[in-house]
């Protein structure tokens, strides 16, 4: 990012414009943020995009370029899609992005969120971080008197429905409501930032109608119908399950409960046979499908799992004067299923 003296015309830029000064010399940001912009107005017709280059001759104030603004309000937050569309959307809807607010009681808020929930105690919520990964969803707070309840918290849930609870201690818990107990395939797709924040993982089910029970398991279940283009792609069977470690691809063929829940309980406990895991021989390396056989083979050895020739070269130099073996796995192309989730 570069500093540049911008002109004080940005106060003029009507409030339904939005306007984007880039710099064609060295800022690779600016770049960023015009192709992301591009991406996400389709979603915003009432809104009319401008890019301009940054004038140097006539600049007078201080900036850092890309500098995007509508009206007075400039955006100020990661150059990252979820953030530009939440920022859109409240330019929209005539408001600055606030990410928990505080409103009275009757004050209308919640207006273009997929999802809001409105806390009602006597302190104030530390919610603040987790509003800024469920940006789809509006957070506000009202400060009411202590009562019998520490809390009170009212919200909407994606499919419109509006729930209230009390007492809330842990909030993982409301924002898990937000989704259906089985989510449909393309609301998983828009909100995948807010589902991979809030469930340990994710669980694909395939099938004309699927029914999980309540298991307490922070899964997302999610629901295709058989039809999808991306089921038809991969030539996946229905009924089936689906479930990804990295790029290790397990499958079930039933999308019946008790058994996705054994089968579920086994990936956990390494006793499943993935449908697929990369697996590439090297020379003088270990692959993925020979990884058991050679660990077998030893009764003492060290394995190096690396993802660059950088983290490679800086393993080896801690192992060089270790007296047992040292096997090398790349795990961009021979993951395993074995491996921690941090591999």
């Amino acid at each position: 990012m570069i500093l540049f003296f911008i002109l004080m015309l940005f106060r003029g830029v009507l409030s339904t414009t939005v306007q984007t000064y880039i710099s064609s010399i060295n800022c690779p940001s600016c770049q960023l943020l015009t192709l992301m912009i591009s991406e996400v107005e389709y979603l915003f017709p009432t809104l009319v995009f401008e890019t301009l280059e940054f004038d140097y001759e006539n600049a007078t104030k201080n900036v850092a370029l890309p500098y995007t603004i509508s009206s007075d309000y400039v955006y100020q937050f990661p150059i990252h899609k979820e953030y530009l569309i939440r920022w859109l959307t409240d330019i929209v809807h005539g408001r600055r992005t606030v990410f928990v607010r505080q409103v009275a009681l009757s004050a209308s808020w919640t207006s273009g969120f997929e999802s809001w929930i409105h806390i009602l105690s006597d302190t104030y919520p530390t919610v603040d971080d987790d509003a800024r990964r469920l940006l789809s969803t509006g957070f506000a707070w009202s400060k009411v008197p202590s009562s019998s309840y520490s809390n009170v918290i009212n919200f909407q849930k994606m499919d419109g429905e509006i729930q209230m609870r009390f007492n809330v201690s842990d909030m993982s818990s409301i924002y898990r409501q937000l989704f259906p107990p089985i989510i449909p395939f393309p609301m998983s797709e828009r909100f995948s930032n807010a589902i991979a924040s809030y469930y340990v993982t994710s669980v694909y089910l395939i099938a004309p109608s699927v029914s999980i029970s309540d298991n307490g398991l922070n899964i997302a279940w999610i629901h295709l119908h058989g039809d999808e283009q991306e089921v038809i792609e991969r030539n996946m069977s229905v009924p089936s399950s689906w479930f990804w470690k990295r790029s290790v691809e397990f499958m079930l063929p039933s999308v019946d409960s008790t058994q996705i829940l054994e089968w579920y309980d086994s990936i956990q406990n390494m006793s499943v046979e993935p449908l697929y895991r990369p697996s590439m021989d090297k020379e003088g390396e270990i692959s993925s499908n020979g990884l058991w056989s050679w660990v077998r083979a030893r009764q003492e050895a060290i394995i190096i799992g690396y993802t660059s020739l950088e983290t490679l070269e800086s393993c080896e130099s801690m192992f060089e004067n270790v007296s047992i073996d040292v096997g090398k796995i790349d795990v961009r192309t021979n993951d395993h299923e074995s491996f921690p989730d941090w591999s």
